[in-house]
């Protein structure tokens, strides 16, 4: 599957490339965040619910606890050449705590296939893609507009009585390095909590990373997320700049 299909010139002097997504990676992505296979704790070390990321609240929701259910009972059922699901969580077997890694990643090749067609019948893999597109599209040229990333963090900050219904539809790209080490990345933030991630080479966004949800309780926690941008390296493109939402910007940018 190319994530995006085609290649797209965002704003900024940007390009996404088309980028075939390794099957195997990709259906281990839709287990761990729609699907809620994530092996995450909380502080206290108590399992974190299948739903954390709360994609089944965003409107249309990618996915319900009925039609997980359903899925990963399909899932649970498939053999293919004497191949089986090798995930505890779907065989109802205990995860031990050396497994940290979803078992996607080793998986034969044949039944990454049906365990794809799958999450394709349910509808899930498709609604996560294009929730993943659907972020890119809106930092196209012309859809979206480059501000100094102050400019930006003052605006959010003025509005801390908004609520958070004001910054759903609010997009925010960087570019720069990752949290961790020096990979140079693209990252892009939407007011919902949905976050996507890009490899980045100078200004080509060359390679899906990963999308997760960080679904927002109160504005400020909304603001933060928004304002998480990527680290800033030595120069590289949009530098001190952001891009984001071109209608939103036009309605609340100060």
């Amino acid at each position: 599957m190319k994530l995006p299909a085609t290649d797209l010139m965002l704003e900024g002097g940007l390009r996404c490339a088309a980028y075939e997504v390794d099957a195997k990676t990709w259906q281990a992505h839709v287990l761990k965040h729609p699907l809620g296979v994530h092996r995450r704790v909380a502080l206290d070390g108590k399992p974190l619910p299948w739903n954390c990321e709360g994609w089944e609240t965003l409107i249309p929701p990618i996915i319900t606890a009925e039609r997980r259910d359903h899925l990963l009972a399909r899932i649970a059922s498939l053999g293919i050449g004497g191949l089986a699901c090798e995930v505890p969580e779907i065989r109802r077997r205990r995860v031990a705590s050396s497994q940290t890694e979803i078992e996607c990643y080793d998986c034969g090749l044949p039944l990454v296939a049906a365990c794809a067609s799958a999450c394709r019948d349910d509808a899930v893999s498709g609604s996560y893609a294009e929730t993943i597109v659907r972020l890119l599209a809106g930092m196209q040229e012309g859809a979206a507009i480059v501000v100094e990333r102050a400019r930006l963090t003052r605006t959010l900050l003025r509005m801390f009585r908004a609520g958070l219904d004001a910054f759903r539809e609010l997009t925010v790209l960087t570019a720069g390095v990752a949290d961790r080490g020096s990979q140079p990345i693209a990252r892009l933030s939407r007011g919902d909590g949905v976050r996507v991630e890009l490899y980045r080479s100078g200004t080509v966004l060359r390679q899906w990373r990963t999308a997760h949800r960080t679904p927002p309780v109160h504005v400020n926690a909304s603001i933060g997320f928004l304002l998480d941008m990527a680290r800033q390296g030595s120069g590289g493109p949009l530098s001190d700049l952001c891009v984001v939402t071109r209608p939103w910007w036009e309605n609340h940018g100060t």
